[in-house]
C-alpha cells in the first residue's frame, strides 16, 4: 500500500480514536460581545436629561459542566443630552454628561422557545455597577464648568438571545443616575467548546 493512500486513513483513524464523548447541553467557551443602543433616563436622571446613545464591550466565561451561567465582565459608554425644558428653565446654554460603567455579572440562559432553524434563548442578567461620569453645564459665551462623579449600584435585565445576536433591555440603578437600555448586541466566540 502506497503512503499517500495509507496517510489520509491514518489521519482519519486518529481523529476517531482521539475524540471526546459528545455530551448535549454542556459548553465552555470564552466571548467577546459589542453592544449598542439608546440610554432612556429615568428618575431624577430624567429631569435633566434627554434620551442618549451608549455602547458596551463584554467579555464573557461559561463551563457548563461546572455553573449553568456565564459569568461576564462589561465596559461601557453612555451620553445624555440636555433635557429641552430644563435648560429654558435653567439658564445653561447647554448641558450634558459622558458615563463610563464597569459591570461585573452573571447571565443565565432558558431553553429555547423557538428551535426551528434558528434558536431563540430568553436570557437573564444581573450584576453590580460601577460609573464614573463627567457632566459638563455650559453658560454661554464659552463658560462651563464640569463636575466629576462616582458611584456604585446594580444592573439587571431580560431579552431574547439567538446566541450569536442578541436584543437586551436593562435597568442601571446608580443614585441620580438610573437609565433603561435597549441594545442590540452581536457576540464572537474567542473559544468555544460544544
Amino acid at each position: 500500500m502506497k503512503l499517500t493512500k495509507l496517510l489520509p486513513f491514518l489521519l482519519l483513524i486518529s481523529c476517531f480514536t482521539n475524540a471526546q464523548p459528545f455530551k448535549l447541553g454542556e459548553a465552555k467557551g470564552m466571548f467577546l460581545s459589542f453592544e449598542t443602543g439608546p440610554r432612556f433616563p429615568v428618575g431624577v436622571f430624567s429631569e435633566t436629561h434627554n434620551t442618549g446613545i451608549g455602547g458596551n464591550l463584554t467579555f464573557s466565561y461559561t463551563d457548563t459542566g461546572v455553573l449553568p451561567l456565564f459569568i461576564y465582565f462589561r465596559t461601557g459608554f453612555q451620553h445624555n443630552p440636555a433635557e429641552q425644558s430644563f435648560l429654558s428653565k435653567s439658564g445653561l446654554s447647554s448641558i450634558s454628561t459622558n458615563i463610563i460603567t464597569i459591570n461585573p455579572g452573571v447571565r443565565y440562559y432558558f431553553p429555547p422557545v423557538l428551535d426551528m432553524g434558528i434558536i431563540l434563548m430568553p436570557v437573564i442578567e444581573g450584576g453590580f455597577t460601577y460609573k464614573y461620569s463627567a457632566t459638563q453645564f455650559c453658560y454661554g459665551a464659552g463658560s462651563s464648568i464640569t463636575e466629576n462623579e462616582s458611584g456604585y449600584g446594580f444592573h439587571a435585565g431580560a431579552g431574547f438571545s439567538a446566541f450569536l445576536m442578541e436584543v437586551l433591555v436593562n435597568y442601571q440603578y446608580i443614585k441620580n443616575f438610573q437609565t433603561v437600555s435597549v441594545d442590540i448586541g452581536v457576540r464572537i466566540p474567542l473559544y468555544a467548546k460544544i
